[in-house]
């Protein structure tokens, strides 16, 4: 792998250009690209294509001068480039944004993020009965108490220490409020309460 490394930034040099390499994942995509360690970190960035059951997307998996983690989901346009001489048609495809994705409302960042939400937006549809549930709801409103909120995401995150649970789902909390995800809001009574957007 150095070996390759090594030749691949002798070309850039030579050419004064860019050096596009492509690569596979293992079986076990969260695990990154196969191979030496040394591979991914001597590139400048990374760019990761996946597919699955209902959609393309490609993300920025490193960027060296930027930010990386951004998703944008694609896909494919065929187009008929003329005949062979059998009369089968001669295909290639571009990329193009996918249109029902165009407005979507990205995911935030990180899992941590992303799992505060969920349960979040799940919580808050369950709550018909609010006294059985436990939270003081608005009527008619998708928010609860930002300190029920606090405690809720803080129930799941088990891999933090006990004692760093209730931090944790405030920061968590905080970013998704400056995330435009949620939104935090005092009423006439200083009561803070966590909003869905």
């Amino acid at each position: 792998m150095g070996e390759i490394l090594e030749a691949c930034k002798r070309l850039q040099g030579l050419i004064g250009g860019l050096v596009v390499l492509i690569h596979h994942t293992g079986k076990d995509a969260t695990r990154g690209a196969r191979g030496h360690s040394s591979f991914f970190a001597a590139l400048d960035g990374a760019i990761e294509v996946e597919r699955t059951a209902t959609q393309r997307a490609w993300s920025v998996a490193k960027a060296k001068d930027g930010q990386d983690g951004i998703k944008t989901v694609f896909e494919l346009k065929l187009h008929v480039l003329g005949t062979d001489p059998e009369g089968d048609e001669i295909t290639s495809c571009t990329i193009a944004p996918a249109i029902d994705n165009v407005f979507a409302k990205p995911q935030p960042k990180g899992q941590s993020q992303q799992a505060a939400l969920k349960v979040l937006v799940q919580r808050v549809k369950s709550l018909t009965d609010p006294p059985n549930a436990g939270l003081a709801v608005a009527e008619g409103d998708s928010r609860i108490k930002f300190e029920d909120a606090v405690k809720l995401v803080a129930e799941t995150l088990y891999a933090k220490p006990k004692n760093k649970r209730i931090n944790e789902a405030r920061r968590l909390l905080t970013a998704l409020d400056h995330g435009g995800f949620i939104s935090l809001t005092v009423d006439e009574e200083h009561e803070t309460w966590c909003r869905l957007v």
